[in-house]
């Protein structure tokens, strides 16, 4: 696995827990959700999910939609391996919550159609609520998907 480079500190390709992880990789992996501009927050998922790591990024997610600016949220999936059932639960819980404050949700999630269709069934069973969302290749897809929608060019 490719290590991922984040500012000047270096992700593993590993599941990071609350008591192995020091403070940079803390900050390295809360900076992976963060402001495109000034209402679409980009949410750069971990190729390895924990439940520390989730709760991580679903706490910075939150905090940028607390602020009331947030119109659009692109999910960049496009380098995650599937998770355990208990981050998926934990996953499900959380998207749940930010379901409700956001109204359109992009979806980047590569080539993959098998993550496609896992998301379609997560949604849709799901108790989240937003007005749209769709699912895209790659980031420039995302964005030309989100500026239309929000009505820019």
């Amino acid at each position: 696995m490719i290590p991922i480079l984040v500012g000047l500190f270096l992700l593993e390709n590993r599941a990071y827990n609350e008591e192995d992880t020091s403070s940079e990789e803390i900050l390295a992996i809360k900076s992976r959700v963060s402001y495109l501009e000034d209402n679409i927050v980009q949410y750069l998922e971990l190729p390895v999910m924990s439940e520390f790591s989730t709760n991580l990024l679903f706490d910075c997610l939150q905090e940028k939609i607390d602020e009331g600016n947030c119109r659009a949220i692109l999910f960049d999936l496009s380098m995650v391996q599937v998770p355990s059932i208990i981050v998926r639960k934990l996953i499900y819980k959380r998207f749940e919550m930010i379901s409700r404050n956001c109204d359109l949700i992009c979806f980047c999630t590569g080539k993959s159609s098998l993550i496609n269709i896992a998301l379609k069934f997560f949604i849709n069973s799901s108790d989240a609520t937003f007005e749209d969302s769709t699912f895209v290749k790659n980031k420039s897809e995302a964005l030309e998907y989100i500026y239309e929608k929000l009505g820019r060019k």
